[in-house]
């Protein structure tokens, strides 16, 4: 019984304060990709930025084994809003240790020849700059540079 009056009463403090101008709901997104909570904070509050309110990029698994597409390398983070991203799923990042960032798509084939007619025919006409790299338990072994 308590437990549904907290509730009720957090609700409804809720619809209170966003029924205000300068009040609203707000998704909050930590660093794993995952929405943490809704909370109700002043719009223009300088606890919340932009950076929070985005969704993260994930780095890639330090264990990761298969094939990725590179899609871009940069000297700085990039948001997941770039325009090099649309029409892709799943964005993941490898920093270096030179600290670039490598933006991944993980692709899951087994043989290279259907690796290499999946970016052919999908990827190089998306992204003519990408190139395919291969992962063996988190480390770089191989990059494909097909045309």
């Amino acid at each position: 019984m308590l437990k549904q009056l907290m509730t009720f009463a957090l609700c409804f403090f809720s619809f209170l304060l966003s029924a205000q101008d300068n009040w609203e709901h707000i998704q909050v997104v930590d660093e794993s990709d995952i929405v943490d909570t809704i909370i109700v904070g002043l719009h223009d509050s300088p606890e919340f930025s932009q950076k929070q309110l985005e969704r993260a990029i994930p780095s890639l698994k330090q264990d990761y084994t298969g094939y990725a597409i590179e899609l871009i390398v940069s000297d700085h983070e990039l948001s997941v809003n770039n325009s090099t991203f649309s029409g892709f799923g799943r964005i993941y990042m490898e920093q270096t240790t030179s600290n670039q960032y490598r933006y991944l798509v993980l692709i899951d084939f087994r043989k290279r020849r259907s690796v290499k007619q999946f970016y052919r025919k999908i990827i190089k006409p998306k992204s003519p700059n990408s190139k395919v790299v291969q992962y063996l338990n988190g480390v770089r072994t191989t990059e494909f540079a097909w045309h």
